[in-house]
């Protein structure tokens, strides 16, 4: 068999080399360093002690991919790895070469591991040519070792390497080389007299060597083949030394490094955007000319500036768009170059503009609901009738014509039934939408129906009405009663969420009251004097409502409601309310519904229910009793019925976790709005409800996610904690929350963006205790990480390695950002796996199809009459099998 030719000069026979190291070879292949001594660069990856310098060293490698720009020492780096191992080293392209020649070599690497037990080392350079049939070949030989892959790449693997493949590799990531590198680099082959310039007797001015260093751009293979072009000027004209005007003259045109299709044109686009997004007006303005020196399309980028206008500017300035629209116009009047001025114009204008996602955000909680509720009625009273029959059916009937009205605001919903008091729009403060919050606060507050009482008790149904429906929009006024010692910041942490909460449930804001305690007052948790203030402001602000922060016994909300001469809510009763509005799927009902019930039996007195009224009327009442001995009899009654429905729902569920024991069970754990559900949307491409507020949904979901894996794994999303989670809605939630308890990972999901993150983290933990989930494994999941700085990202990692707990960082709406999420994913069910050697039946195909679906088949060999497999699979399936009577031997790995 003939010798295989060599990509590495130094790595023949001697003989071999000197014929290869003539003066006829390019510099840059005569000075390609031969040890790690004399390689330049990558210093975090081939310095002292770093990871891939100690594979060098140990001659131990595991397959690997290279990823960089070019000329940073990917094939240099692979070579000196072959030099240091017992292995035969096959260097082929993914250029000129394809599966039959893979083929060959893997037959030969067979061959020869059987004839001398040698390995065999397959250099791939520009592994990314390959397709994905061709990579998928190479899987099942990487998995068990008949081969060391070595990949050099200059696309990000992330795009162009499959994932199956990216899982079983480690990837090192080259840095361009730095001018000072590149300058020593190209020093030493002007010194070296044997394989370098030195025979010529030439010096390079400082300058020069300046200038070959920066403008190689990272490249020692471009700035040595310079270095050589500008030696051969400098001898030609009889000069002693390189100067600047040889080196200029040898580089001629300096490109820019774009791809307009790969890694480098997404990377240029988003850092317009983020620059623009940012307000740095002269960041946005180079990257704009990097993208049209680099031969982007003009019309390309004007599509992105108009998207820009509204995504990141939208009503804070109205200016914008029309300004990217025009910009759009006149570079398809004017074209390149002129044209190109109007888009940095509009590029400009875009940075210094006042900034507002509101208009973004709106549109897409809109999309979500219609999604969530595609066949939504359109209500009788805004729909057209242009037939009688129409008419006669009520379409149209009761439709307030708003031009008639006095404010031009007819008190009437555009929204069907279901989504009734829902809201979208919530205008920023900046720029125009200062204007837009006023008017559309004067719209929403003349288009609110007429309030009815606000006295201290509560009529009829009055709580379960507005427990359920929330119509309405509240004015309210939040209190807080945080101990003595508490830290400021850690006070305005609760009020920020507790005004969150209150928006999402539908009340306006209006101001707050704080009274710092040692001891709250057993009769209205704050002092007298603050009931009063109290009292007032509410008065002043038009208010209907108090929510205080603390849950209130029923004695401090009854004597609280008599004194304010108005409502007073509590924590607990707030987040049972949006609980009550976001829950869509009958067993969240029920659930909720049991929250609601046992936190009001408690507070009848206070609430004035009269709930034997609604229930049956007269004749429900027992001898003797009274209105509130009844109610209560009456909610016991329906207490004792919601825990049968849930008792009956929960051993469902038992049944259906027995049947899906040997799956890989995931769930998704995190405080509310920390991203669980488009994480989960992500992972398994199916349609999940998405809304960036609070608690957008209390209804868990669960889907099959196929992540390239051995096997599927169930992924389920939970519902959203928070701090001081009701231990009602805990106790109700409790079948729900088995999910945690008993799934094989919990992904703690955290938002990294929250300044409170630890504070979170912390609540999460306290109810996963609580619920009994706090022995199961867990990876946190930092999500959110594209709403961070670099500086802010940098510092979340340390703190994240120095809490030593398993974690990845994640972002929803980057490309590729749940790919280190899918990692750990693919890793833990790896982990789970158990190697075994089987003999199946030819005929039993049921277990063959068991084996591809439970795990992974690594190999599969066909002897007379039966199949011999090599398969990682759960220990479940290994129980089945042997209790089938087939023989499973445990294998290696390996």
């Amino acid at each position: 068999m003939p010798d295989e030719p060599s990509l590495f000069p130094g790595l023949e026979p001697r003989a071999q080399r000197s014929a290869a190291a003539t003066a006829a070879a390019p510099l840059a292949a005569r000075m390609r360093p031969r040890s790690l001594d004399e390689f330049v660069g990558q210093s975090k990856l081939a310095g002292e002690g770093r990871p891939l310098r100690q594979l060098i060293e140990s001659g131990r490698v595991p397959s690997l991919i290279f990823w960089g720009p070019p000329g940073t020492g990917k094939t240099t780096l692979a070579g000196l790895l072959a030099s240091r191992m017992e292995a035969a080293f096959i260097p082929f392209s993914a250029v000129t070469d394809g599966i039959p020649r893979v083929r060959k070599i893997l037959e030969e690497a067979k061959a020869r591991r059987a004839a001398t037990g040698r390995g065999t080392v397959l250099f791939v350079d520009e592994i990314h040519r390959f397709n994905r049939a061709q990579q998928d070949a190479l899987l099942p030989h990487v998995e068990r070792g008949a081969v060391t892959l070595i990949g050099a790449t200059t696309e990000n693997p992330s795009f162009e390497v499959v994932g199956p493949l990216l899982s079983r590799t480690r990837v090192f990531v080259l840095d361009p080389l730095a001018p000072e590198e590149v300058g020593e680099i190209c020093a030493r082959a002007l010194r070296d007299p044997k394989r370098g310039l030195g025979a010529y007797g030439l010096t390079i001015d400082a300058d020069a060597l300046s200038r070959l260093g920066i403008e190689a751009d990272g490249d020692a293979r471009r700035a040595l083949n310079a270095l050589e072009t500008a030696a051969d000027l400098a001898r030609a004209n009889g000069a002693p030394a390189i100067t600047v005007e040889h080196v200029a003259a040898a580089l001629q045109k300096r490109f820019a490094r774009y791809d307009k299709s790969g890694e480098e044109h997404f990377n240029l686009i988003s850092a317009l955007h983020k620059a623009v997004r940012g307000s740095d007006v002269d960041a946005a303005l180079y990257w704009l000319a990097r993208m049209l020196d680099g031969g982007e399309d003009p019309l390309y980028l004007a599509r992105r500036l108009v998207r820009m206008a509204s995504e990141d500017i939208g009503l804070a300035d109205p200016g914008a768009l029309a300004v990217t629209i025009a910009a759009r116009d006149a570079y398809h009047f004017l074209g390149s170059p002129e044209g190109d001025l109007a888009l940095a114009q509009a590029v400009t204008y875009l940075a210094i503009a006042p900034k507002s996602n509101a208009v973004y955000r709106a549109f897409g909680a809109a999309s979500g609901a219609a999604r969530e509720t595609p066949a939504a009625p359109v209500p009788l009273h805004i729909r057209n009738a242009p037939t009688r029959l129409m008419k006669e059916l009520g379409y149209g009937s009761g439709y307030r014509y708003d031009h008639d009205e006095a404010d031009g605001v007819a008190r009437q919903s555009y929204l069907p039934d279901s989504l009734r008091g829902r809201t979208w729009y919530d205008p920023g403060a900046r720029g125009w939408e200062v204007e837009a919050r006023r008017r559309l606060e004067r719209i929403r507050r003349l288009r609110r129906p007429r309030a009815g009482r606000t006295g201290g008790g509560r009529g009829g149904g009055a709580f379960i009405d507005r427990m359920t429906s929330n119509d309405a929009a509240e004015r309210a006024i939040l209190v807080g009663a945080p101990p003595v010692d508490m830290p400021q910041e850690t006070v305005d942490e609760h009020l920020e969420e507790l005004a969150r909460l209150a928006g999402t449930a539908g009340a306006d804001v209006r101001g707050v009251v704080i009274q710092r305690l040692r001891t709250p007052s057993a009769a209205t948790y704050i002092g007298k004097g603050k009931v009063e203030r109290l009292a007032r402001m509410l008065h002043e602000h038009e208010a209907t409502l108090a929510i205080f922060d603390e849950e209130l016994s029923p004695a401090q909300g009854a004597n609280l409601e008599a004194a304010l001469g108005m409502r007073a809510l509590d924590r607990t009763e707030l987040i049972l309310d949006i609980f009550a509005l976001r829950a869509r799927t009958s067993e969240s009902k029920l659930q909720v519904e049991l929250a609601q019930l046992q936190y009001m039996r408690t507070r009848l007195k206070r609430m004035w229910t009269h709930l034997s009224r609604e229930g049956g009327g007269i004749g429900a009442r027992g001898p003797g009793e009274q209105q509130i001995e009844t109610d209560r009899r009456l909610i016991d009654r329906r207490l004792a019925r919601l825990r049968h429905k849930l008792d009956h729902i929960a051993r469902a569920r038992v049944t259906q976790r027995r049947a899906r024991s040997e799956q890989f069970k995931v769930a998704l754990a995190g405080y509310t709005n920390a991203g669980k559900s488009s994480i989960l949307r992500g992972l398994s491409g199916t349609e999940v409800f998405v809304e960036d507020r609070l608690f957008a949904t209390v209804d868990s979901a669960t889907r099959v996610c196929d992540l390239d894996g051995p096997g599927p794994i169930l992924l389920t999303d939970t519902v959203g904690f928070i701090r001081k989670l009701p231990h009602h809605l805990v106790a109700s939630f409790r079948a729900t929350m088995e999910e945690l308890s008993e799934a094989d990972l919990l992904l703690h999901v955290i938002d990294a963006s929250s300044p409170n993150w630890e504070a979170q983290r912390d609540a999460v933990e306290a109810v996963l205790a609580e619920v009994g989930a706090a022995d199961r494994p867990v990876l946190h999941v930092f999500n959110k990480i594209d709403r961070l700085t670099h500086e802010e990202e940098r510092a979340l990692r340390e703190r994240a390695v120095a809490a030593a707990r398993p974690h990845v960082l994640t972002s929803v709406l980057e490309e590729g950002g749940l790919d280190p999420l899918r990692e750990a994913l693919q890793a833990a069910m790896r982990a789970r796996l158990e190697t075994v050697r089987v003999s199946l039946p030819a005929g039993d195909g049921a277990r063959l199809a068991e084996a591809y679906r439970e795990g992974e088949v690594l190999e599969r060999a066909y002897e007379e009459g039966r199949v011999v497999i090599l398969a990682r699979v759960p220990a479940g399936v290994i129980g089945r099998w042997r209790e089938s009577g087939l023989t499973v031997e445990q294998a290696d790995a390996a």
